[in-house]
C-alpha cells in the first residue's frame, strides 16, 4: 500500500486506501491533466483522474502543509466514519492525497453506511510515460495577443496575433522535455510562411522546422510538422508570411514524442458511384496509423474484373460496361469500392422545346410546367408534375397520377437512368420500358418516405430490368412525398443503339433529326433545316 499523506476539513469519518495492485488498464488518452498552473507554481499539472460520478477533483496542490504535490478533492456529503489503514480518526469531506510515486495507483475510500467510491490516479512523473503534450498548459508568451489560449488544451480558445508577418509565440516549460513532433491546429488565418526554433537558455535559438509558401484548406486544419528528435526548454514560433490579411491564429500548438507508426487502416473513396467507359474518376486514398493520424505509406490498385479499367495517379479509367471493383492495398490493410461504368450518350435530352422535343405524352400540365423541362440537360429548370389534390399533408392529398412518356426516336440498350429530384419529390413511383408504346414493362419500381428530401435516383445493373431494345420511356408517379407536388430537375436515360434491331432502326426507326457538332457548336438538322440548340434557323 502506497504512503498516503491527509488532511481533514469538517466533522467526519472515511476510510481510505490507496494500492498499485494489478487492475484493468485505463485509456488515459481520454483524460485531461489537473491543474490550473496558476498561484506561483502552488498548482501542478503532473496528475490525471480518472472521472468517478460523485468525486469532483477540484486541482492539484502544493500547500505549505504539505511534502509533495497531491489532488485536492471533494467527495459526496454525508460522511460519517473515516479511518486510514484503521487506526487514523479524523473530520472533512475535503481529503488531500499526496506522495503519489507510482505511474498508476489504484484509490479506494469508503464512506458510511456501506459506500465506496474507486478510482485511478495518473502520475506523470512516476514512469517513464510523461506528460504527452510537453508544452501543454505551459507559460506562454507572444508578440501580440493572448498567448496561454494557443496551448491550454482548449479547442475552442485560440491565440491570434497583430496583423503583421512578423509575430511570435513562445512557450517556456518548466524543464527541459523531449519532442519530435510539433502539431499546430491552424484557424482560417494561418502562416504561409514559418520557423519553428528551441531554445534551452532563450538567447541561443536553433531552427527545427522552415515552412515556406503554403497553402491549407478546411479549417480547422491540423498541421503536423516532423522535427527530429528535440530536448529543449523552450519552443518558438516565428511567423515569416501570412496566408490572409488578418493575424497568425492557431486553436492550439501541441509538441510530443510521435510513437512509430503502424498502420492500422486504409480508406478508399470514389468521387461517385458511376463513371463512363473511357473517361476517369478520381479516387481518394487515406492511410492510417494507431493513433488516426495519417501515414505516408505506398499503395497499389487492383481491378476487378482486370479488364474493366485502370487505375494510374489515383484515377480510375474505365475500359468496359459492367460492374467493377477497386481495391486499395498496403502490406496487408486493404479497402474497396464498388464503381458502374456505364456507356452510350443521353438519349433522352431534348435540347428544345419546339424542334427536338422528346416528350410526346405528360398528365394534364394544370399548376405544373411542361416535362420538356425534365429531358432539356438543365438541372436549373424544373418540371412539377399534376397539381396536387389539395393544400393539407395527407394521403389523399398526395395520392394522384403524374408522368410523361418519352419517344428516343430508335431502340437503345438501356444501362442507366438518373433521375434528380427537387424537395418536393415521389413517394410512389415506376420506371417503364416500351419497344412499341403499347406493350409496357416495369424497368424499377420505388416505394419510399414521405417529406422532403431532394436526391438523385441512381439506376443500373440490378436496380433497372427490361432495358433492351427500348424506344419509348414511361416515368409514372403515383404518389407525391409532400403537399407541395412532384418536381424533377433532369431525368438521363444512357443508351446504345440495340444490335439485334439495328436494321429495323436504320431502315425505319432514325429520326429525322441529325444532330453534329461544327466549331464547338451543336447543329441540329430535320428536315434539310439547320437550326441551333435554340431552335433558330441557320442560313
Amino acid at each position: 500500500m502506497k504512503k498516503i499523506s491527509i488532511r481533514f476539513f469538517a466533522m467526519v469519518t472515511m476510510l481510505l486506501c490507496a494500492s498499485t495492485m494489478a487492475f484493468a488498464a485505463v485509456d488515459w488518452s481520454k483524460y485531461d491533466f489537473i491543474g490550473d498552473g496558476a498561484g506561483g507554481g502552488k498548482y501542478s499539472n503532473k496528475y490525471k483522474v480518472e472521472t468517478v460520478e460523485g468525486l469532483n477533483v477540484v486541482n492539484i496542490q502544493h500547500p505549505g502543509f504539505a511534502e509533495e504535490d497531491g489532488i485536492y478533492m471533494t467527495l459526496p456529503a454525508g460522511i460519517s466514519e473515516c479511518s486510514v489503514a484503521s487506526a487514523i480518526q479524523g473530520a472533512g469531506i475535503v481529503v488531500y492525497l499526496s506522495a503519489f510515486t507510482a505511474q498508476e495507483t489504484e484509490v479506494t475510500i469508503k464512506y458510511a453506511p456501506a459506500n465506496e467510491v474507486t478510482f485511478h490516479v495518473y502520475y506523470a512523473d512516476g514512469g517513464a510515460a510523461k506528460k504527452e503534450n510537453v508544452v501543454l498548459n505551459e507559460a506562454a508568451y507572444a508578440s501580440s495577443g493572448t498567448a496561454f489560449l494557443g496551448n491550454d488544451g482548449n479547442a475552442g480558445t485560440r491565440w491570434e496575433s497583430a496583423a503583421t508577418d512578423d509575430q511570435w509565440w513562445l512557450c517556456k516549460m518548466a524543464e527541459e522535455s523531449e519532442f519530435n513532433t510539433v502539431q499546430i491546429v491552424w484557424e482560417g488565418a494561418y502562416a504561409k510562411s514559418f520557423k519553428l526554433e528551441v531554445s534551452n537558455d532563450s538567447t541561443t535559438w536553433t531552427e527545427i522546422a522552415n515552412i515556406q509558401d503554403q497553402t491549407l484548406a478546411g479549417f480547422p486544419y491540423t498541421q503536423t510538422i516532423t522535427v527530429g528528435d528535440q530536448k529543449a526548454k523552450y519552443l518558438r514560433f516565428v511567423g515569416v508570411e501570412r496566408a490572409t490579411g488578418y493575424g497568425y491564429s492557431f486553436w492550439e500548438l501541441r509538441a510530443f514524442v510521435k510513437k512509430e507508426q503502424v498502420l492500422t487502416t486504409v480508406e478508399l473513396k470514389a468521387e461517385a458511384d458511376i463513371v463512363k467507359v473511357g473517361e476517369g474518376l478520381k479516387l481518394t486514398t487515406t492511410t492510417k496509423d494507431q493513433d488516426g493520424e495519417n501515414m505516408d505509406v505506398e499503395v497499389t490498385y487492383t481491378v476487378s474484373p482486370v479488364e474493366a479499367g485502370t487505375v494510374e495517379n489515383g484515377v480510375f479509367t474505365a475500359a468496359q460496361f459492367g460492374n467493377v471493383t477497386i481495391t486499395a492495398t498496403s502490406g496487408e490493410k486493404s479497402a474497396s469500392v464498388n464503381v458502374f461504368c456505364y456507356t452510350g450518350e443521353n438519349v433522352a435530352l431534348s435540347t428544345n422545346i419546339d424542334n427536338d422535343n422528346k416528350v410526346i405524352a405528360q398528365s394534364e400540365i394544370g399548376q405544373g410546367t411542361n416535362a420538356f423541362f425534365a429531358v432539356d440537360g438543365n438541372d436549373g429548370s424544373v418540371w412539377q408534375g399534376s397539381a396536387t389534390n389539395g393544400t393539407a399533408d395527407t394521403d389523399e392529398a398526395r395520392t394522384y397520377d403524374s408522368w410523361f412518356v418519352l419517344d428516343l426516336g430508335a431502340k437503345y440498350d438501356i444501362n442507366l437512368v438518373s433521375i434528380k429530384f427537387e424537395g418536393a419529390c415521389s413517394q410512389e413511383y415506376h420506371l417503364d420500358f416500351s419497344a412499341d408504346n403499347a406493350d409496357w414493362k416495369v424497368a424499377y419500381n420505388y416505394v419510399g418516405n414521405k417529406g422532403i428530401n431532394g436526391h438523385t435516383d441512381l439506376l443500373y445493373g440490378d436496380k433497372l430490368a427490361n432495358t433492351t431494345t427500348v424506344r419509348y420511356v414511361r416515368f409514372f408517379s403515383t404518389k407525391a412525398a409532400t403537399q407541395y407536388g412532384m418536381k424533377i430537375f433532369e431525368m438521363c436515360v444512357m443508351g446504345v443503339k440495340s444490335i439485334e434491331s439495328g436494321v429495323e432502326n436504320a431502315a425505319v426507326e432514325m429520326p429525322s433529326v441529325v444532330k453534329m457538332i461544327e466549331n464547338g457548336q451543336l447543329i441540329i438538322v430535320r428536315d434539310g433545316v439547320r437550326y441551333s440548340a435554340q431552335g433558330q434557323v441557320i442560313k
